[in-house]
């Protein structure tokens, strides 16, 4: 063992001026001599004054370090004593003093290099000096060289006092505790009051263990060397390992009064405010003694669970992530460790963090059950699972046990949860959290008779509870059995009004009913009853729906701005009253994290979007899956976005990337990679990956319905008019019904496709993308049903640029040209921009003799078109010549290339008119 270094730091005094013209160097040292031992302070004062009238006096030199050293001052007497040395006054005082002076300061090297004098000292000086290059020798970790000086000493004078310092300081040393003390004890039999035995024999004890001994003797070193700032740590540290943390708080806090920074004190402070539980200063004391790299692996334990009781995770796992693979794994900092990582969302490290944990008692088994629970909750499922194997017995043994369990499997989809439940309540009836889960889970579970067996019980039980008659209400309300519902929801209420589930359920039934003024008195006995529920405000709004009820909500908000839950829903009235901007400001106030709800980050992309800052609304989802990659929904609202303009690689690749990892077994995402593989005309891929997923329990209808639209991608028409039409009759929907008219016409039965739709748009009148395929279906064969779908579609979207502009062309072409100008002009000013539209209102112009007009705007839309359009190019031609401009149609007929040859035909006919 390497002794510890003594290090010492305090301020020299100050010389205090002169003496009287009559005094001399010599008076001062004989004044000097004649004060007491108490009388330090004169002593001082003399010595130098002597020192001022004669620098170069080597006895008043001597004696000024001496007095220093007497009082612990190492800085002091180093710097008298190498003065009175250089002066050379007598080597045999000097240098077993000079040699102390500079174990003090720590100057081993210095101690060791005084030997070159050791032949002209006395015995008494040699063995003097000898235990003090002992402590050297040892702290410069030269062992062997301390072991012959000792044997040296013992030759010189055996049984010498300092002999058996030097022996205790090598046994310390070593690690002989008892022997070092023995040897220590006898120095001080012959010499009682040295402080440096005194000094070891305490450290000894500390090594010991035996706190109450070494205290006495730090505090007697601090009497007899009162200028020791190091004793003083060593005293405090001393009383900490007691607990008398009050004490070395005083002691420690003397150093920091002088030394705020001195690494031990705010050790010893930090340790004992940490078992004060004052964690806020416990952390602060710590973190400025890690600053001087002190005591590295003890002070971050004690900044890292400070830090923790604090709820300050980020600082708590900066602390412990470096020293919790040292501790055993039952050590309570690794389970705080644990939480910290879930808190700051570092999910899939808790498991390796846990590791060979086991769980021994009933605190070990509820950590590990909330902790997987809250795991679940984030839908860390597979982690929580894993966390889950260690929190649950293999055979429960009571009743809370088997409760806690029940409830985890459940949560976790393990339906064995249902008869942990059982046995909880057979264990202990009376153990009503496991009567209440196992109700719900039954319920859950259709098993109905024994939620109504629960219920008949709890009757019996608890008759002035209105609980029993809920369980009821809940079976009925699963049953759709709405009046038997209403009946027990009632008598549940007769018993308490103090019932939120009974109150919010007859408020519904109430509206089923169609009784908005029975709706809105039990809404407003719910709110009396729970002024600040959220779930009940949110029904009170819905039926008041006025300004008193948003009123209402908004000053509890405005009474408790950081209520999260009020929060949300005031948000979600901005949002319908489209308020956006304050619903911003609201929402973007509340902080997230790993255990933000999905609803907060929903509202979030919500109002931002409502500002039609799309921008930000990607950069929440991107934020909402950095923070909480177990959320699937942030994942596919992304996906939805990427998709929807048309950037369908970014959406697979994301993806893909979740199904990499945390939701590697996520049914709906593989289902939305087969989709964008389809929407991207991957056809190979499709396949292949239909193959990977088909395996899944997937209906026969989805996977035909796959299947049809690899099909379709594939132009196999026959095929997928056979899968997409078992698809659509499992589906209606219109989506379906528009991907089984593209097979159809693919196989080249058109007027099947268009009986297709005309038989879904008889019972689905409102959609219009599937009356806007129609129409176009209509184009070539019958163009008056075309133009009669498009009115229709008018009628809902009036608007629409695309449809008005096709209703005025092929109204033009029916030769309604009063019709076709007025529809033209109305996507005229929705789009003047827009090449088609201005080609189209420019054609009616010109079919209305409005030449010139006809032509200004064709020359626009030319222009647009930069002249690659042939069909708008062949209009300005025919405008040209109608305006008589030959010479310019003829450049710009030449000019065309690449045409059709129905453009060709065109093209001939205008030449012909040059």
């Amino acid at each position: 063992m390497k002794l510890a270094k003594i290090l010492v730091g305090i301020g020299v005094i100050s010389t205090l001026a002169g003496c009287g013209e009559s005094e001399t160097a010599f008076t001062h040292i004989e004044k000097a001599k004649s004060f007491k031992a108490s009388e330090i302070d004169l002593k001082l004062i003399a010595l130098k004054n002597a020192v001022q009238l004669e620098p170069k006096n080597a006895e008043a030199r001597y004696l000024l370090g001496e007095t220093y050293l007497s009082q612990g001052f190492g800085v002091g007497a180093v710097k008298e004593l190498e003065k009175a040395y250089s002066f050379n006054y007598d080597k045999d005082a000097v240098i077993p003093l000079l040699a102390r002076a500079y174990i003090l300061t720590t100057s081993d090297e210095d101690v060791i290099d005084l030997s070159a004098d050791f032949s002209v000292l006395s015995k008494e000086s040699k063995v003097h000096y000898l235990a003090y290059k002992v402590l050297a020798d040892i702290r410069t970790n030269n062992v062997e060289q301390a072991e012959q000086d000792i044997t040296l000493a013992e030759q010189i004078l055996p049984n010498n006092a300092y002999a058996l310092l030097a022996n205790g300081y090598l046994k310390m040393a070593k690690g002989e505790f008892d022997d070092a003390k023995g040897a220590v004890n006898k120095t001080l039999t012959i010499l009682p009051e040295q402080v440096d035995a005194i000094l070891l024999l305490a450290q000894i004890n500390t090594a010991l263990r035996e706190h109450a001994e070494a205290t006495p003797l730090y505090l007697r070193y601090a009497k007899l060397q009162p200028k020791s700032n190091i004793v003083i740590l060593l005293l405090a540290q001393s009383l900490l390992q007691e607990k008398k943390f009050l004490e070395a708080e005083r002691y420690a806090d003397s150093i920091l009064a002088a030394a705020p920074n001195q690494p031990l004190a705010n050790y010893i402070k930090a340790m004992s405010q940490f078992e004060l539980k004052n964690y806020q200063k416990a952390l602060e004391h710590a973190e400025s003694a890690l600053k001087a790299q002190y005591n590295q692996a003890q002070l971050k334990l004690i900044a890292g669970v400070s830090a923790y009781f604090l709820g300050n995770y980020e600082i708590s796992f900066f602390h412990l992530e470096d020293i919790v693979k040292f501790l055993v794994p039952e050590h309570p900092a690794r389970k705080m460790f644990a939480v910290s990582q879930l808190q700051l969302g570092m999910v899939d490290d808790i498991s390796e963090t846990l590791e060979g944990f086991n769980s021994t008692t009933k605190e070990d088994e509820k950590f590990l059950s909330s902790l997987s629970y809250q795991l679940a909750e984030l839908g860390a499922f597979e982690n929580a699972k894993e966390v889950a194997k260690q929190a649950m017995a293999e055979t429960p043994e009571s009743a809370e046990q088997n409760m806690r369990d029940g409830i985890l499997k459940l949560m976790l989809n393990d339906p064995s949860g249902l008869q942990n439940l059982k046995e909880a309540v057979a264990l202990k009836p009376d153990l009503l959290g496991a009567e209440l889960a196992l109700a719900y889970a039954a319920i859950q579970s259709k098993d109905y008779d024994q939620a109504i067996e629960i219920s008949n019980q709890w009757k019996e039980k608890y008759p002035d509870q209105p609980g029993s008659y809920n369980i009821l209400a809940a079976v009925y309300l699963k049953q759709g059995l709405l009046g038997e519902a209403k009946t027990a929801l009632t008598k549940s209420l007769e018993i308490s009004q103090k019932n939120a589930f009974a109150l919010l359920e007859l408020t519904n039934l109430a509206m089923l009913e169609s009784d908005k003024d029975e709706a809105k008195r039990l809404s407003s006995i719910a709110v009396q009853e729970f002024p600040s529920n959220a779930n009940i405000l949110r029904q009170y709004f819905s039926i008041h729906n006025n300004d008193e009820a948003f009123e209402r909500i908004k000053e509890l908000y405005k009474s408790d701005e950081n209520n999260q839950a009020i929060g949300m829903l005031y948000t979600e009235l901005l949002i319908k009253g489209k308020k956006f901007t304050e619903a911003v400001n609201v929402i973007d106030a509340y902080e997230t994290s790993v255990k933000t709800p999905k609803k907060l980050w929903q509202l979030k992309v919500i109002s931002h979007s409502g500002l039609n800052n799309v921008h930000k609304a990607q950069t929440i989802l991107e934020d909402w899956m950095r923070v909480n990659p177990y959320h699937v929904e942030p994942i596919i609202l992304l996906a939805d976005y990427y998709s929807r303009n048309k950037d369908t690689d970014t959406a697979l690749n994301l993806v893909e990337k979740a199904l990499r990892n945390q939701h590697a077994n996520n049914n709906m995402l593989k289902m939305g990679k087969m989709q964008l593989l389809i929407d991207k005309g991957s056809v190979r891929e499709a396949k292949r990956y239909f193959e990977e997923i088909k395996t899944l329990s997937m209906k026969k209808y989805v996977a035909q319905g796959i299947e049809g639209k690899i099909a379709l991608l594939d132009k196999n028409y026959s095929k997928a008019v056979e899968l997409l039409t078992a698809f659509y009759k499992a589906q209606p929907t219109s989506k379906n019904a528009i991907l089984l008219s593209s097979a159809l016409q693919g196989d080249n039965k058109g007027p099947q496709a268009i009986e297709h739709l005309e038989a879904y748009l008889d019972t689905n009148k409102n959609d219009q993308n599937a009356r806007a395929v129609l129409a176009s279906l209509y184009l070539s064969s019958e163009p008056n049903k075309a133009i009669a779908a498009y009115k229709e579609i008018l009628k809902q979207f009036p608007n629409n640029v695309l449809v008005l502009n096709n209703v005025a062309w092929l109204s033009m072409e029916q030769g309604a040209l009063d019709e076709a100008l007025s529809f033209s002009e109305r996507a005229y000013a929705v789009a003047p921009e827009v090449v088609n539209v201005i080609d189209t209102y420019a054609m009616i112009l010109l079919k209305h003799d409005k030449k010139s007009e006809a032509l200004n705007h064709l020359a626009k839309a030319y222009d647009l078109s930069e002249g690659k359009d042939n069909e708008v190019t062949l209009n300005y031609v025919e405008a040209l010549i109608t305006n008589s401009r030959l010479k310019k149609a003829g450049e710009i007929l030449s000019s065309i290339k690449n045409a059709t040859a129905s453009q060709a035909k065109r093209k001939a006919t205008l030449q012909n008119k040059l």
